[in-house]
């Protein structure tokens, strides 16, 4: 079993920054080394140049008066050019056994610097040294006088200001570093929001639209283009993939609305369809119930005209003549109602009424079939807030689907309770509808899909595989769920739950 990886949520800005960040430092790091090094070695170079064009000149200046032997003057000169260069550390001169004849020392002359740097082959010696217990360079140079014949001038140059300014070039790019680096972070903020406020926007609009409420008009392209340039009256207009994604995303709003717009026209029709289709199971009871009145019509006509001087026998049947009238005009109304293809109208409907209907329009079916159907409301004054003629039509889809379930186990099982019972009552602030039939029943690897359409366990000829698609439909309409539980051979039970009360 794989371990699951750990997520952490970074924001974009804190991304550049941390890009900007390692570019800056390795570009940084780089340019430190090149400069400290470039800088440093041509400053070298330049007091190389330097120590060699004074050691030349002292030397050239040293030799009349150590011809003559006047310390004195030769004292005087050289200090008077070291107090001009403060770079210059010392200025010694050794004869040509290494004896010291003079040096510019104030106290005394260290030994370690005699030995330090010899001249040979009379050809200029420079080396670097550095002072002991001191964090200074020095750059020493050894010139032999008059070839050596006079000796050896011996000149120390102070290279800390090579380390100075070397440092100086150092923190001076450190800066121009550092100011970069904030120029970075500040374009990182700067550009991270040109490029998370749109997405954050479409995050929004794609978490916050309703498929059912679904409009092109709840999302504005314009407010998520966000750029600069495109909030400005600047002449030219750019574009960038955040822009084409954005305008796509508006494309796929507009399709989205069509389809849904679509599907909800062929849910309907749909509906429609399969409400003509139990229409037409209807149509034996509908002519049950009309032919039933009209029958007592006739038969009161006949009395009439048998009898027609008994006035007060006269007046009863025809206010039976009336009321079997009025019957016929009650299931006509009630089965055109059934019919009509309208629009989802939610009120405030008595359950005991529409469970009426619904029996009514499927009496003859169950008359038929020889089927008893035991109905249950507790409390019998319930009131439901929802669409009646589609709540009929779920009663009397799952109904049918009981006769169908009950017909088919009768050509296998005959002489068994032919049952159907309807239960209505309420739990926990909802309403529970319970149809339960004593039929075939259903295979348990065939309930989960019974709700899919064009689904059927009935002969091709005797199902549409739409009927309880259509009720799942319905009760998706009025954020009802329902279930089913079947056994093989003893029976199935649905069961719906309504979450909205109205008493």
């Amino acid at each position: 079993m794989k371990k699951k990886k750990k997520i952490f949520k970074v924001n974009i800005f804190w991304k550049f920054v941390f890009a900007i960040c390692m570019v800056v430092f390795i570009y940084g790091s780089i340019n430190e080394y090149i400069i400290s090094t470039n800088v440093k070695e041509l400053l070298e170079n330049e007091y190389q140049r330097r120590g060699v064009y004074l050691v030349k000149h002292l030397t050239s200046e040293c030799v009349l008066p150590l011809l003559v032997e006047d310390y004195m003057f030769l004292n005087e000169e050289i200090n008077l050019i070291k107090d001009l260069d403060s770079t210059i550390l010392y200025v010694f001169i050794l004869d040509k056994s290494n004896n010291l004849i003079f040096h510019t020392f104030k106290n005394y002359f260290p030994l370690d610097l005699k030995y330090a740097n010899i001249s040979h082959s009379n050809n200029l010696s420079i080396k670097h040294f550095k002072v002991k217990n001191k964090d200074e360079i020095i750059l020493d140079l050894a010139m032999p006088i008059l070839d050596g014949k006079l000796g050896t001038l011996r000149l120390g140059l102070s290279e800390k200001a090579i380390l100075i300014h070397t440092k100086e070039s150092v923190r001076t790019f450190r800066i121009m570093v550092l100011f970069f680096l904030l120029f970075g972070i500040f374009c990182a903020f700067v550009f991270s929001n040109l490029i998370t406020k749109p997405i954050q926007r479409l995050q929004y609009f794609t978490e916050n639209i309703d498929i059912k409420s679904l409009s092109a008009s709840t999302f504005n392209s314009a407010k998520v283009l966000s750029t600069i340039i495109q909030k400005t009256n600047f002449p030219i207009q750019i574009k960038d993939e955040i822009d084409d994604l954005t305008e796509k995303f508006s494309s796929m709003i507009i399709r989205l609305e069509k389809a849904q717009s679509d599907i909800e026209k062929t849910q309907r029709n749909l509906i429609h369809t399969e409400k003509l289709a139990t229409l037409g199971q209807m149509s034996a009871s509908l002519a049950h119930e009309i032919n039933n009145p009209l029958a007592g019509i006739k038969n009161c006509i006949k009395r009439l005209n048998d009898d027609s001087s008994n006035l007060v026998q006269n007046l009863e049947y025809l206010k039976l003549m009336d009321r079997a009238v009025e019957k016929i005009e009650h299931v006509s109304k009630d089965y055109l109602n059934f019919s009509r293809f309208d629009d989802v109208n939610f009120e405030n409907c008595s359950i005991n009424e529409l469970v009426k209907n619904a029996l009514l329009l499927v009496s003859h079916r169950l008359d038929y079939c020889q089927v008893s159907i035991n109905v249950l409301i507790n409390p019998p004054d319930l009131y439901l807030f929802c669409s009646a003629r589609h709540f009929e039509q779920v009663l009397i889809n799952i109904i049918f689907n009981a006769i169908d379930s009950i017909e088919e186990k009768a050509l296998l099982k005959p002489g068994f309770l032919k049952k159907i019972e309807l239960n209505i009552f309420t739990v926990n602030n909802s309403i529970v509808v319970k149809i339960s039939d004593t039929g075939n029943g259903i295979e348990k690897e065939k309930i989960e899909t019974i709700f899919d359409p064009f689904f059927t366990t009935k002969d091709k000829s005797k199902g549409t595989g739409l009927g309880l698609s259509i009720v799942t439909s319905i009760l998706n309409l009025h954020d009802a769920e329902i279930t089913a539980e079947s056994e093989i051979g003893v029976g199935s039970t649905f069961t719906i739950n309504f979450p909205n009360i109205t008493s």
